[in-house]
């Protein structure tokens, strides 16, 4: 120990980490630059006079170095330093000194107890010194009491069972104690960082710095989420990574996509209600990627809105981290652009990225499509996030509008649609592995006229019997109310199927029970014939 004084009354709280400016455990093995010395919240222990000789030598302001002269605690000294943009000082002088002193250092008067019941047993092996100056975690350290407590139940001792319940409690409290302490540091200089990130000047020009820190924070939980192997590093960088998975490859290709949720927005906007637009968003990038045989990796999205509430922001990417989850992907990184002036305040816009991997020679083009091959339609949830702009006009989108019950639906309007888009990636990925796949067509805006010729080639027609595909009443109400004619709605919405998959016809069938055994309903809805490249809705 370091013949401090009443070290038992201040025990440590944690590590500085000067990169993140947040106090952590000290993580075995790293002691690296990126950590200091361990921070005490009521002793100042051996960085009061290193600092103050640092901050003469560099002839500070007289006021910093009266407020270090008064600081109570290492926490004090970091704050004040940290205010006063001296965070080389904290570098140099956490580097110098020695101060690291293990958190089992710290001895309270039950863990005595337990020592001296030791000594009781005329083992004079186990003393405070041997297991408390170890530079083990104190729970290892617990451990090895532990296992001495084992050693002697077999010398039959009988108070066993006492003793380890001391130990237990002993664990118990310290452990307990410590969370809560570095979780109120924690909070404590994540305060300080913000406060020191702010301009402003930024701010009156409608910019809040602190709003970013703090929606960044509130995401984090929902970025571990989607976390999956590969993933290298966080978020908070510069640029997310990816660890390309090139040994389960012989030819790997790269697919990517992007889009974005589009004027759906606006019924999300007046319902107030955030938290599944962010699927639709991964939705639309994921299902691209897996039409072209590739597994998705990873997504980043983009999100900018004209001011930046924190707890919308962490609504909108819970459901991107949501839709990232059902995709298998992981959320590596994104961009959240506060833009007054720009967007109205209560407004916003989500786009997004995806890249994906395929084998070369198992990746879906069309060129495989035969004459005879079947046409296998897979159901939609809904709308989806195509065609919203004729829906608004349709339905003269209001809020109290959205709210109304509608019996045909058997919810309300809003409810309705905002339904996520329905991601398709696992059971498609399903589907490759045990069929060969020759074409796929995602049903987005366009619809079918659009977007069923783009996975065919020259010389062949898709014929799709619409009897034979999925209903959802929606559509019925929004041909109904717009008195919009049939074919523009085939035209522009996916009218309840949002794949259609082109496979051989002896296939057919396992294909479609592929897709029932993965959760999707499927049919077969029509064939591919020679002809002039298009779909025929018959």
């Amino acid at each position: 120990m370091k013949n401090y004084e009443n070290v038992e009354k201040y025990p440590a709280v944690g590590r500085l980490n000067l990169r993140t400016g947040e106090v952590e455990r000290m993580p075995k093995g790293k002691h690296n630059g990126e950590y200091t010395g361990i921070l005490y919240n009521g002793d100042c222990r051996v960085y009061k006079k290193p600092v103050l000789h640092q901050l003469k030598h560099m002839k500070c302001d007289t006021d910093v170095i009266k407020k270090v002269k008064k600081s109570r605690g290492d926490l004090e000294i970091a704050r004040i330093l940290i205010e006063a943009d001296l965070m080389n000082v904290l570098v140099h002088v956490f580097n110098a000194c020695d101060a690291s002193v293990s958190v089992s250092d710290y001895i309270d008067e039950e863990y005595e107890k337990v020592i001296q019941e030791f000594r009781t047993w005329g083992d004079n092996n186990i003393t405070p010194e041997k297991i408390c100056n170890s530079d083990e975690p104190w729970q290892e350290t617990i451990g090895k009491i532990d296992a001495e407590i084992a050693k002697k139940a077999d010398a039959g001792i009988e108070k066993l069972a006492e003793v380890k319940v001391r130990c237990d409690a002993v664990r118990e409290k310290f452990s307990v104690a410590r969370a809560e302490e570095l979780k109120r540091l924690e909070k404590e200089l994540q305060d300080l960082r913000m406060e020191k990130s702010f301009s402003a000047s930024y701010a009156a020009a409608g910019v809040d710095v602190t709003a970013g820190y703090e929606s960044v924070e509130r995401i984090k939980a929902h970025v571990k989420r989607t976390t999956v192997p590969g993933v290298l590093g966080g978020i908070g960088g510069f640029g997310g990574m990816f660890q390309l998975p090139v040994n389960d490859y012989k030819e790997p290709v790269l697919v990517s996509g992007t889009d974005g949720v589009g004027t759906k927005l606006k019924i999300a906007f007046l319902m107030d209600k955030h938290d599944t637009v962010g699927i639709d968003c991964v939705a639309m990038c994921v299902n691209d990627v897996a039409c072209s045989g590739a597994k998705p990796l990873f997504f980043l999205d983009y999100i900018a809105c004209g001011k930046n509430f924190p707890e919308k922001i962490e609504q909108i990417v819970a459901g991107v981290a949501e839709g990232c989850v059902q995709a298998g992907c992981a959320l590596v990184g994104g961009e959240t652009a506060e833009m007054p002036g720009f967007y109205p305040e209560d407004e916003y816009d989500l786009a997004g990225f995806s890249v994906g991997v395929g084998e070369k020679s198992k990746l879906v083009s069309g060129e495989e499509l035969q004459a005879g091959d079947a046409l296998i339609g897979v159901a939609s949830s809904g709308v989806h996030s195509n065609g919203f702009s004729l829906v608004r006009k349709v339905f003269n989108i209001s809020s109290q509008r959205l709210h109304v019950q509608v019996p045909e639906l058997g919810k309300s309007l809003g409810e309705e649609l905002l339904t996520p888009t329905r991601i398709y990636v696992k059971p498609l990925l399903a589907l490759m592995d045990s069929v060969r796949v020759h074409a796929i067509s995602h049903i987005t805006g366009g619809g079918f006229y659009e977007n069923v010729p783009r996975m065919l080639q020259d010389g062949f027609t898709a014929v799709i019997e619409k009897d034979k595909c999925f209903k959802k009443p929606i559509f019925d109400l929004i041909a109904k109310e717009g008195n919009i004619p049939e074919r523009d709605m085939y035209n522009t919405f996916n009218m309840g199927t949002g794949l259609v998959i082109a496979v051989d016809a002896t296939k057919a069938d396992e294909a479609v029970r592929i897709l029932q055994q993965a959760g999707e309903q499927a049919a077969i809805i029509g064939q591919i014939k020679s002809g002039e490249k298009g779909v025929e809705l018959v």
